[in-house]
């Protein structure tokens, strides 16, 4: 198999579109060569909540598809020796036929940039449920979800934090519908933008 040849890193990469390889393969060079020490992030717990933009590639029987779809989350974070980050995240999304709910786990390598700003880039795993509108219990499905994630944390004060961020996710989420010809739908991305604000404690 050709991924044989390739570490993690580079076979999550190989999947990604052009453009979001080039970023991550810069961002992980650019961190390597870094000294990275945030001092204002004093390894204390954070909670966040944000705003998100999600778009998701679907797969079916007949075709493929994609839409685009805005939720929230909420984030439970632990920084560690002022330079990683664990981080537990619950988002919602809701799509014109139907929503998503994921719950998933990440960790992050910090990056400073200037004395209030850091950038980060991390990989994650998780799950995501996908539950068609106006369906029954059993057009619904829960899946894997796994990927990388790219963004900056501005420090604004001892209790806030804002960050920007974009993920790249690969799913594997397959949702049958009996109530429909296509007997089966899978979502295999479910890429996000997002803006959250953090309050340290």
């Amino acid at each position: 198999m050709i991924l044989a040849n390739f570490s993690g890193k580079s076979a999550v990469i190989l999947y990604m579109p052009m453009n979001m390889k080039q970023v991550l393969t810069l961002a992980l060079l650019f961190s390597t060569s870094l000294p990275l020490h945030a001092e204002y992030f004093k390894d204390k717990y954070i909670f966040g909540a944000a705003y998100i933009r999600q778009y998701a590639d679907l797969k079916a029987v007949r075709g493929r598809a994609s839409d685009t779809g805005n939720g929230f989350g909420i984030y439970l974070d632990k920084y560690v020796k002022h330079q990683y980050r664990i981080n537990s995240s619950l988002g919602y999304i809701k799509y014109s036929d139907f929503d998503i709910t994921e719950l998933v786990f990440s960790a992050d390598y910090l990056i400073p940039v200037r004395h209030s700003v850091s950038a980060f880039a991390g990989a994650a795993i998780g799950l995501g449920t996908q539950k068609y509108h106006d369906a029954t219990l059993s057009d619904s499905a829960t899946g894997s979800i796994y990927g990388l994630q790219l963004g900056v944390i501005k420090y604004i004060n001892n209790s806030h934090l804002l960050e920007f961020g974009i993920r790249q996710r690969n799913a594997n989420i397959k949702t049958k519908i009996e109530s429909l010809p296509v007997s089966e739908t899978r979502v295999e991305s479910l890429d996000e933008a997002y803006i959250s604000v953090l309050f340290m404690f």
